[in-house]
This record gives structure tokens, sequence and C-alpha cells, in this order.
């Protein structure tokens, strides 16, 4: 039964199109799904945020790879010599 999905209702009774036919199938038409609500800790969803953030530049790509070519070089900095760096100004 496998991938193939199973036309019936589900537990709130409502028609469900989508509900796969084997547990270890339960992304079978996953596309036609929405999940109602996620729960992630709150340094996840800030970093989810952030990344979200930087994406939002149209060379985003170019500067993480300029980040990552940096990181390799030993060009960057440790947090503690930022954020004292930081409260001197």
């Amino acid at each position: 039964m496998k991938g193939r999905a199973v036309y019936g209702r589900g537990a709130t009774g409502a028609r469900n199109k989508w509900r796969s036919a084997a547990p270890s199938d339960r992304c079978s038409g996953s596309a036609a799904i929405r999940a109602a609500a996620v729960l992630v800790s709150y340094e996840a969803y800030e970093g989810f945020l952030a990344t979200r953030d930087e994406m939002s530049y149209p060379d985003w790509e170019r500067r993480l790879k300029q980040a990552h070519r940096e990181a390799k070089q030993g060009k960057g900095i440790s947090l503690d010599a930022y954020l004292k760096r930081r409260a001197q100004r």
C-alpha cells in the first residue's frame, strides 16, 4: 500500500483526500497539507528570522560565499572579541 493515497475521513470526520495508506509513507501528497502549528525553540525561531532577513538581499549568495571564504582564511573574530569591541562604542 505504500505510496497510494486513501480517500476517506480523518479523525475529525472531514474528508481527507491525502491521508496516507501506510504509516511509513505519511508525506505522500504533502503538498496539499498545511501545518496548523509548528513548535520550535525561541532561539531556532530567531535564527530563522535572521536567515530570512539575510536572504532578502538580492546578493545574499555572493555575501554568503564571501563569508565562507573569509572564515576559511581565519579573518573572522570570536564572539567575545566582537562583543568587547561593540561595548567600547
